[in-house]
């Protein structure tokens, strides 16, 4: 691997763990900011089935708020990141385990976690780095 490939592969990561911590601050004009103005986001549940299509940073950034509304706190950890690179546009696999705290009226709460795969596009424009699509995949969930 070049240092060219290995600092794109870094630039990538970066990108992806911008996107997931400004969703986790509630930031979602930065987390949109990560995409490009026309980059579609696709999810999928346990079983297989969408459960949301956006297509445009505008949808994106409703779809972030709307999915997000009802937990107190959302915490995204990204894992294990493959990127396969060509040219100026690139390809990731992405592993993320996600939190989510629920707080009910009477001051319980409780835990929402998943798994999930993001299967993203990106490409380079202007110079930056931007997800092109991103396909979540939800492969296991508990709630506690």
């Amino acid at each position: 691997m070049t240092l060219e490939e290995l600092s794109t592969k870094l630039e990538l990561a970066e990108l992806v763990d911008k996107c997931a911590v400004a969703v986790d601050k509630g930031d979602y004009e930065a987390a949109t900011a990560c995409f490009t103005p026309d980059a579609e986001s696709t999810g999928y549940n346990t079983e297989g089935k969408e459960v949301f299509h956006y297509v445009g940073t505008e949808e994106i950034q409703k779809g972030f708020r709307d999915l997000l509304a009802p937990y107190a706190t959302p915490y995204h950890v990204n894992a294990q990141k493959i990127f396969e690179l060509d040219g100026d546009t690139a390809k990731g696999t992405v592993y993320c385990q996600d939190f989510y705290v629920v707080r009910y009226k009477s001051g319980r709460g409780s835990i929402l976690e998943q798994g999930c795969v993001y299967d993203d596009s990106y490409v380079k424009q202007d110079g930056k780095w931007l997800i092109k699509s991103r396909t979540v995949t939800s492969k296991w969930r508990e709630e506690r």
